[in-house]
């Protein structure tokens, strides 16, 4: 096999045009060279990994100082086994296939970086992804005659990043997996190529929007004449996604899917010729569709106990939520049912009443990383307060004479599972009690009260 000089025929166009003499030295043949490899990991979460590469290296452009990067469609397999005892229902897997690449005295290293998102994981059968575009690894800066060329498969990085069944994350695994190198590619001799150079253009930049991406990229020269515009192609569109005219090195890419990775590369034009080469691809992610806020609908379980008197309070009620998309953010509506309390003064005294806990406005509080805050204020009020079987109070006016602010946190908290949320709150001093506001206020009034409450789902 041998490296020959490719010159496309837009370029060659534009260099007859020009005046230029382009001699191409052979043909290229448009043969694809595939690989398979396999490593193992060492990991009891990803054990192993399978990896094919298939691409026309036959097309490979030798032009001093750079060969350009070439499409390579890949597939991944990897096992179920480790995954799925770990909980894990879909995964994302970057799969980074080592290539080393030698030529005579000169070896670099590189990978062609396969990606494939959301895959499901089946107990039992391998987690697989085919035709995944990649591009060949950056290439030697020079390259020499006299050696042959060799592309080999090495070891090959594997990140998976996973999720449960009801969306919530696992620890990230990253590993790297080893056994050998596997021949890709090989040419026995090269022939030389020209010594004038045209430079692709390297995007700078990339803003997103869920449909959109804007590109900055650097500006090209040429050997065949002044840049007239760029073209922006998309994944190996056989039609350019954008074409600018003028010097502008900025353009925007519309119509994109929300969420999705691509792989984007800028070409100067002459004309409607490109006149460099490609510059390098890059892969750029979209951003997420914008999520409406979700309305979540909880039962609320829990006790709360006073500290002077050690008394427990059973909580029961509802707890309507929205959630705010984007921000996590939460504005709760919680509804607590009347309840009693019973304890005794010194061991011997019994005392009860009746209590309400009533919110005075919404909780606030936020969802971020699986961690759940809440803040409330709420009155407490006491009603039919019985002291050794004596009634202290009539009527509703007994509470507390301002609200108690009630700060809860749940460390692991899912909007589909819910979770409990626990705290220390103080109880103000009370008021509207009548001639027993004092000995009441002075029986629960203070800090180092508990609370802990669970929200469930419901329908």
């Amino acid at each position: 096999m041998r490296l020959v000089t490719r010159i496309g025929a837009g370029v060659a166009a534009v260099a007859v045009a020009a005046g230029v003499t382009v001699v191409v030295q052979g043909q290229a043949s448009a043969a694809e060279t595939a690989v398979s490899a396999d490593r193992a990991c060492g990991s009891p979460v990803v054990g192993s990994v399978h990896a094919d590469l298939t691409g026309a290296l036959w097309d490979m452009v030798w032009v001093y100082p750079r060969t350009g990067w070439l499409p390579v469609r890949g597939g991944i397999a990897l096992p179920s086994a480790g995954l799925a005892a770990a909980g894990a229902a879909t995964v994302d897997a970057a799969v980074d296939v080592g290539v080393t690449i030698t030529n005579g005295p000169t070896v670099s290293h590189g990978v062609v970086s396969l990606l494939a998102r959301n895959l499901p994981v089946t107990a039992g059968q391998d987690i697989t992804a085919t035709d995944l575009l990649a591009y060949t690894p950056d290439m030697p800066d020079t390259l020499t005659t006299a050696s042959p060329l060799t592309f080999d498969v090495a070891d090959i990085a594997v990140r998976i990043d996973a999720k449960r069944a009801d969306g919530s994350p696992l620890p990230r695994t990253e590993v790297d997996c080893t056994g050998g190198t596997d021949r890709w590619a090989q040419w026995d001799g090269l022939q030389g190529g020209s010594s004038d150079t045209w430079v692709g253009s390297a995007v700078t930049d990339a803003q997103v929007t869920s449909d959109s991406i804007t590109l900055t990229w650097t500006k090209s020269g040429s050997i065949w004449g002044d840049t007239s515009g760029y073209q922006v192609t998309v994944d190996e569109g056989a039609t350019p996604a954008l074409v600018t005219t003028g010097p502008q090195l900025t353009g925007t890419l519309t119509g994109l899917q929300p969420d999705t990775d691509y792989w984007v590369t800028v070409q100067a034009l002459i004309g409607t010729y490109p006149g460099t080469s490609r510059g390098k691809p890059v892969r750029i992610r979209t951003a997420p569709a914008p999520s409406a806020d979700t309305e979540l609908h909880y039962t609320a379980t829990g006790t709360a106990k006073v500290k002077k008197i050690g008394a427990g309070v059973t909580l029961s009620g509802t707890a309507d939520s929205v959630l705010t998309a984007g921000t996590g953010a939460h504005t709760t509506t919680l509804a607590l049912d009347p309840t009693t309390v019973k304890a005794t003064i010194a061991g011997v005294i019994p005392i009860t009443a009746n209590v309400t806990l009533t919110p005075t406005g919404p909780v606030t509080g936020s969802l971020a990383d699986g961690a759940l805050t809440a803040s409330a204020a709420v009155d407490i009020g006491l009603s039919k307060v019985t002291f050794a079987g004596f009634p202290l109070t009539t009527g509703t006016t007994c509470h507390t004479h301002r609200p108690a602010e009630v700060n809860l946190t749940a460390a692991a908290f899912t909007p589909a599972a819910g979770g409990t949320l626990t705290g220390t709150f103080a109880i103000p001093e009370l008021t509207g009690c009548g001639s027993a506001t004092p000995l009441l206020s002075a029986f629960v009034s203070g800090s180092g009260n508990t609370a802990s409450l669970t929200l469930t789902p419901r329908a």
